[in-house]
């Protein structure tokens, strides 16, 4: 076990409990490998496809990583076979959902056997913290994005003091007790907020995201106290609980085998054919040096100047990284291509006009050199470890107290 802020004579055991989406399940898992690598047991749970989605992990981790497989109820509506977003259309996240608070039973089970130290949980999980606090099991709400957005998009209306119309919502945050830039716009309000019904029931998914928030001991944020340290405070005040970064978890830390992930479908957040074809052209309209690498090789082909092109491994920068990019924004470190304010496409020549002022344009020089500057942070392995060695010792500190209470 590495030595550090995170030593303990005994270390942690902490059950992991993701949302069954492959966007939530990743990061859950990288942090699983990071405190196997500091010498700490997890317990990792979910479906058992989903499990076998997850590459395995160096040979090294494997005996410090248990892996769960809980077999998802039987729920009418459900695709027979369905045990991720990744399965289903947006119209059946609610059976989805269903299928989840159906393995209640089993969760404790498993807690009961397993008796961990903590356990992490994912915004799906409301009923997570009574169960974990009927067995004296402190838990934990880990926060995958930025800690800006559960400000506009989880904090608890009465705070929020708003009359919530399209206006008021979209307007300056006058409820944060800061100063900001960082706003929505109509169209991310529509596509947070616009669930669609099930066309068989009528049904909507529903997700009780402040129970979630406000129920945990301590609330896990994947970020840093250098790009969001007022949101972070801020986070704390709303919902009454400790608030601890677990650092942005930059990819030199992450823990790969790449043999194992090439044998592992892919997950990224997918354009729509339209806004596919505009980034392409925007890109090869730039006149900048570009590489476009196609995953798989099959239908859906774009096709270009300069021959075949697929979906591109930058699609990150156009979706899963966007929140990110607000905060990055605010302090002019980046710039996002502009987009309709209705439903938030973006045109070939927005594109090229975006990276062209970001890349070569004098009057990008800059964005560039701050962007040089906070890169060192960012880049800083280790003041990101040092993150992490700061959070273990948290959970080690609160656990001490917590047992000392009993």
């Amino acid at each position: 076990m590495e030595s550090g802020n995170g030593k303990s004579d005994k270390p942690l055991h902490v059950a992991m409990l993701p949302w069954l989406a492959m966007g939530h399940i990743n990061p859950f898992f990288e942090l699983a490998k990071i405190l196997a690598r500091k010498g700490h047991h997890v317990t990792f749970i979910n479906s058992p496809k989903n499990i076998d989605r997850i590459p395995k992990p160096p040979k090294t981790l494997q005996p410090f990583i248990t892996l769960v497989r809980l077999p998802l109820p039987r729920i009418q509506h459900l695709p027979e076979g369905a045990e991720s977003t990744m399965d289903v259309p947006s119209t059946k996240l609610g059976f989805l959902k269903k299928a989840l608070d159906g393995l209640q039973d089993s969760v404790v089970e498993v807690l009961k056997t397993s008796k961990p130290d903590w356990v992490f949980y994912d915004f799906t999980f409301e009923w997570l913290p009574e169960i974990a606090k009927s067995l004296n099991i402190p838990c934990t709400f880990y926060h995958i994005t930025p800690a800006w957005n559960v400000s506009f998009f989880a904090a608890p209306k009465k705070q929020m003091n708003l009359d919530f119309s399209l206006k008021s919502m979209c307007g300056p945050p006058t409820w944060l007790p800061f100063r900001t830039s960082i706003h929505l716009r109509p169209y991310e309000l529509m596509r947070a907020h616009n669930i669609p019904k099930d066309e068989e029931t009528g049904e909507r998914a529903s997700f009780d995201i402040n129970k979630a928030f406000s129920s945990c001991d301590l609330f896990l944020n994947r970020s840093c106290r250098e790009l969001e340290g007022e949101w972070l405070d801020c986070l704390a005040d709303i919902y009454n609980v400790p608030v601890i970064p677990v650092g942005v978890i930059t990819p030199s830390m992450q823990i790969r085998d790449v043999e194992e992930e090439n044998k592992n479908p892919d997950w990224r957040v997918a354009l729509s054919q339209q806004d596919l074809t505009e980034l392409a052209h925007g890109i090869e309209l730039s006149d900048l040096p570009f590489f476009w690498a196609p995953k798989k090789l099959k239908e859906g082909y774009l096709s270009c100047q300069r021959g075949l092109r697929r979906e591109p491994r930058i699609v990150g920068l156009f979706g899963r990284l966007g929140p990110l990019f607000k905060g990055a924004r605010e302090k002019n470190v980046a710039m996002e291509v502009p987009r309709s304010e209705e439903d938030g496409s973006f045109t070939r020549d927005s594109v090229a006009k975006t990276l062209r002022f970001a890349i070569v344009d004098e009057d990008g020089s800059t964005l560039r050199e701050n962007a040089k500057e906070i890169s060192k942070i960012f880049g800083s392995e280790e003041l990101h470890d040092q993150y992490i060695e700061d959070f273990i010792a948290a959970l080690q500190k609160y656990s001490r107290l917590s047992s000392t209470s009993k």
